[in-house]
């Protein structure tokens, strides 16, 4: 090859460069830019959230802890009034501080930023609660999860805030507009029975209570340093009196586990079908405080790959899988980088062959319970 060739295909090849580098560079500070704005807009309602939260879970914990809806229901009419009013009032708050939170920012791209994505589980978890139809539960403050968006939004008016061009109907506009003849009245029929459903003598709470916890749990995750509320009045509602050691064990273990890969109720008996699928793929069984522990060793690598499954006493159903990294990895170069802990979504290379093997094997189990399948090559933020 020539000088001149040589020169030629080194300044193509530097140029090539060049331009890669910084479209990557480019893309990087785009996404970073993106990132922060996420971040700040949920930021921005972070805390009439976990206000809106706080105040619903009190409520909750007063109707059923004081009878504060049965009590007030026998009093002056003024009074039964202002307990079955600013008790839906609380309700369509939180709808609509949750909605106003799904509009300013995409719900989606909320899980991808930092630890968000116990949020939009937790978020989820309270509508599921509302909208579950299980007869278990009774009619008692169900509402579908359309409706819950419809009242979220029919709550939504403009504001003057500098930071919030739109804001939550407060409690005055709110009674107002049941007072009126405006859009609101005419779809608070499924509000007004949810909230009457709780007044009734001896009513079956079990939904109520499932919601109080549930809200605890976001409490707890939009003020985790607790610097907002005290811990006395954030307590939640035992679910059937007090809980055994061994429930309270399960629920403890459950709630500082990571990001499960799977958390969903289940009224059934799971343990028949997850042991099936531990024999078939070569897991041996041990029993946890938090309920059953799957592993199984890699000869070749001695690799431990471990599924945790807990079965809490609320009926919910929570699988976590990881893989251990051997005790011998830090003395090889390339092992060593390699976190202790690699979860099954792991994007790193190093052990790609052994993620892979073991993302199969657990998306089995995960399609078992029609749960949504674990994915590769996410990159973590």
């Amino acid at each position: 090859m020539s000088a001149l060739a040589t020169a030629v295909l080194s300044g193509t090849l530097a140029l090539v460069t060049a331009v890669v580098t910084t479209g990557w560079r480019l893309r990087s500070e785009r996404q970073a830019r993106q990132r922060e704005a996420i971040i700040e807009r949920l930021e921005r309602y972070r805390e009439p959230l976990v206000v809106a939260a706080f105040d619903l879970q009190r409520r909750l914990y007063q109707v059923i802890s004081e009878d504060f809806l049965s009590r007030y229901m026998n009093a002056t009419k003024a009074d039964s009034e202002y307990a079955i009013r600013s008790t839906q009032w609380l309700l369509a708050q939180y709808f609509g501080w949750w909605e106003l939170l799904r509009r300013e920012v995409q719900f989606l791209e909320i899980g991808d930023v930092g630890d968000n994505r116990k949020l939009v589980q937790s978020l989820s978890r309270i509508s599921d609660i509302i909208d579950d139809p299980d007869p278990n539960l009774g009619p008692e403050l169900r509402i579908w999860s359309a409706e819950q968006r419809a009242l979220g939004e029919l709550m939504l008016v403009d504001s003057e805030n500098e930071v919030r061009s739109t804001t939550v109907m407060g409690y005055d506009s709110f009674a107002t507009m049941l007072e009126g003849e405006g859009r609101l009245s005419k779809r608070i029929h499924r509000l007004d029975e949810a909230v009457h459903s709780m007044a009734v003598p001896d009513a079956d709470h079990t939904r109520a209570i499932l919601l109080q916890r549930a809200l605890v749990d976001l409490i707890d995750i939009l003020d985790d340093d607790r610097s907002r509320f005290p811990v006395h009045l954030r307590s939640k509602l035992p679910l059937a009196g007090p809980l055994s050691v061994a429930e309270a064990a399960q629920l403890t273990l459950a709630q500082a586990l990571p990001t499960p890969h799977a958390d969903f109720r289940f009224s059934g008996e799971p343990w028949a079908a997850i042991a099936e699928w531990a024999g078939h793929f070569g897991f041996t069984t041990e029993d946890t405080e938090a309920g059953k522990r799957f592993s199984r060793r890699r000869k070749s690598t001695g690799i431990m790959e471990v599924v945790d499954v807990n079965h809490t006493p609320d009926s919910r159903v929570i699988i976590l899988g990881h893989m251990v990294r051997p005790w011998w990895a830090p003395s090889i170069k390339w092992l060593a980088e390699v976190p202790a802990l690699v979860p099954p979504d792991h994007p790193g290379w190093r052990l790609r062959r052994f993620v892979r093997r073991f993302r199969r094997d657990l998306n089995v189990l995960l399609q078992m319970f029609d749960r949504p399948l674990i994915r590769s090559g996410i990159k973590k933020h």
